[in-house]
Order: C-alpha cells, then structure tokens, then sequence
C-alpha cells in the first residue's frame, strides 16, 4: 500500500508523537520508515560556521541513529535522512522523490502558535504532492489499539472531495478499519429568527416554512442517498461501512460524527476551489480542532474555468446603464452571500433592507440553478 512513510523530526519529543501512528500502518503494510531531520546550515561562510555547520549536522545524525534503533521501531525497515534546508522546504523535498505519505506531529519543536498545527504543518500541508496523516499532540488515538479502530470520510459530493476515498479504502483494509461515510447538509442561510433564503420577499409565511421544510428534506435524503451508493462499493471490497448525514456547517458536522461514532481518524481533501497552495476552509478547520489523526490527500491545482463560476448582473434602480456584472466562484459566492447576511442582520427595516434581501435572495436562487451555467441574463433588482 505505501512503500515509504517519511516522518519529519526536530529532535523534540512533541515532534515523535507521530511516530506509533506512522508503525502502526507500517506493521500491517509493510511498509519503510524514513526518519528525515532538518538542518539550516549557514552555507560554511568562513571557518567558524562551517565548523558550526558540521556540528549541527552531527548531531542530527547522531539524533537519528538512535532514533533509527529506537524500540518503537524495531523489526520495521527503517533509514535516515538528513536535508540541508528549511524544515518544510526539507519535508515536501525529500516526500517528493522518496515517500508516498508523511506522518508528522502537530507540533514540533518549531512551530508556532500561530496556527493551531504549527506553521511548519501548515506549510507541508500547502506543498506536499502526498497525503499527509497530521497527528495531534497528546491525542490518545495512535492506531495500535487493539480495539475496533474507525476512520471517518468526509465527502460533500464533488469529484475532489471523493479523492479521499480510495486512500481511505487502502488505509481502512490494511488496518482493518470501519468506514464512517459523512456528509453535511449545509442549512439555508438565515439572517433572522423565522426568516430563510432563497425565497421572494413577499412570500405567505407559511407556505415559506413549508418550502424551507421541504428542500431540507429533499437535501437530506439526497446527501443520504449519495452516501449509501458509495457505502454500498465499498462492501464489495468487503469494508465494513457506516453513513453519518446532518444538517450544519460541514467541520461541525465532522467533529460530530468522530465523536458520536467514536472515530479514530479522518481522511479528507485539501480541496479549496483555488487550487493545491491552498488548504480548503473545511480542512482548515478540522485540523485545527481535531483530537485524533487526520489524514488529508492533496488535490491537484486547476485552472480556474469562467463558465463554472456564478454570473450575476445586478441593475441599480432598473437602469441597466449602471449595471454591474461580477463573475463569482463558489468560495467568492459564500463570502459575498455573508457579506449580504451580515448587512441584513444590522437593519430592521426599511427600503434599504428589502433590497439587500432581494439581492441576497436571487444571489442564492442562481446558485440553486445550477453552478456551470451562465446566468448572465438574470437580473437582481437593487440600489
């Protein structure tokens, strides 16, 4: 399944709290240990730094001599290395020509609060061409327990989220893991008590209700549905699969399913819509706040196509003289949709108001119709 694991040390005990993960899978796969640390050398500028240089580099390898003999590793192959060059420039290089999955601590010796899984993460999370399995600090989830071990699957029906799947699949027949297949089923946006979008402004409360009441339904049942067909694929590699479908924001969602289904783990996307330098919001999320592993597969880097983003013209006091068009990509879409919500939220009442609604309502509607398609025709009447 995976010849090499490279896993990224700093000489910190913080940074080895990957380490029983990363033999866990190499026990049941066969897979090598490489132990890679990272030295900044100064370049043997003059003789007193390269004398410094070569000590660094001693102790490194001293460090990992004994690291490579250590008893956790025993019986494993396992080899060293050790890279001239800063620690995440060191990690994705050395990943790049010699590993197929890096398991590194979420906290090393040289990160940095910052960012809640340390800046050095961060950076190889951005950059690797690998899946890359994140293990928390102190997290009690190493997978060598003998007990049942569950992985989480976080999928929201895109082609790049379901990029996680066979790595699970592998991951989960190797350790002989239980799925549990999650999706979330985002709510529509409300921007006060008992008021929802999409819907006209004018619209009877109660049949708004209803409506609402119904296309939550219909999400539901569909998210359910899309779970199921892929669980029932997974059975026939003889997977013992579950499906986990709630309403709410998609990171919530997956922490409720790992507490609820007692997960060991998570695998998902890095998938952000901007393309592999960026990690998306969902993931993000998770690996800030996660307790156990998590596992996220790069996705490779698209251009940016025109005809799947939403197009909306919007035409000031009917004058289409004055009109705007703005060509938005989905993760432009929710930042303009939360913009408008948050406004809304600050006005009681007013022409003001009923125009943001108005905007924000028909800014949804398009995005309903369907994303791929231009809607540079509709108009949103608005000052």
């Amino acid at each position: 399944m995976m010849p090499t694991i490279l896993i990224p040390l700093d000489g910190s005990p913080q940074a080895e709290e990957g380490i029983p993960c990363a033999v866990a899978i190499a026990r049941r796969t066969g897979a090598q240990l490489l132990l890679v640390r990272a030295v900044l050398t100064a370049g043997s500028i003059g003789s007193e730094a390269a004398d410094l240089d070569r000590a660094l580099v001693a102790d490194a390898q001293k460090y990992l001599t004994n690291m490579v003999q250590d008893p956790q590793v025993r019986g494993l192959r396992t080899s060293s290395l050790i890279c001239e060059d800063e620690a995440a420039a060191a990690i994705v290089g050395a990943a790049d020509k010699r590993a197929d999955l890096i398991v590194m601590s979420a906290h090393g010796r040289t990160a940095l609060d910052q960012v809640a899984y340390g800046t050095v993460a961060a950076e190889v999370l951005r950059r690797s061409p690998v899946p890359v399995l994140l293990v928390p600090r102190d997290t009690s989830s190493t997978w060598a327990d003998s007990v049942p071990l569950r992985l989480v699957v976080a999928l929201d029906g895109s082609e790049a989220a379901e990029q996680a799947i066979i790595p699970a699949r592998e991951l989960a027949q190797a350790l002989d893991m239980e799925l549990v297949l999650v999706r979330a089923v985002e709510p529509r946006p409300a921007f006060r008590p008992g008021l929802m979008i999409p819907v006209p402004v004018s619209a009877d409360p109660h049949i708004l209700e209803i409506e609402i009441e119904d296309a939550e339904a219909s999400s539901l049942a569909e998210a359910q549905t899309y779970l199921e067909c892929w669980a029932a694929i997974l059975q026939e590699s003889w997977l013992r699969t579950r499906i986990f479908v709630a309403e709410g924001e998609p990171a919530s969602v997956i922490r409720e399913a790992i507490h609820e289904h007692r997960a060991h783990g998570v695998v998902l996307t890095s998938h952000s819509g901007s393309g592999a330098t960026e990690i998306g919001s969902v993931a993000r999320t998770v690996l800030a706040s996660s307790y156990v592993p998590v596992m996220v597969i790069p996705t490779p880097a698209e251009e940016m196509d025109l005809s799947e983003t939403d197009h909306v013209t919007i035409v000031p006091n009917g004058e289409p003289d004055r009109a705007l068009v703005f060509t938005l990509s989905e993760d432009e879409a929710d930042l303009a949709s939360l913009a408008l919500r948050t406004l809304i939220d600050g006005r009681r009442s007013g022409s003001s108001l009923k125009n943001l609604i108005a905007v924000l309502t028909r800014l949804e509607q398009i995005r309903e119709q369907g994303r791929g398609l231009g809607f540079d025709e509709d108009l949103v009447r608005a000052s």
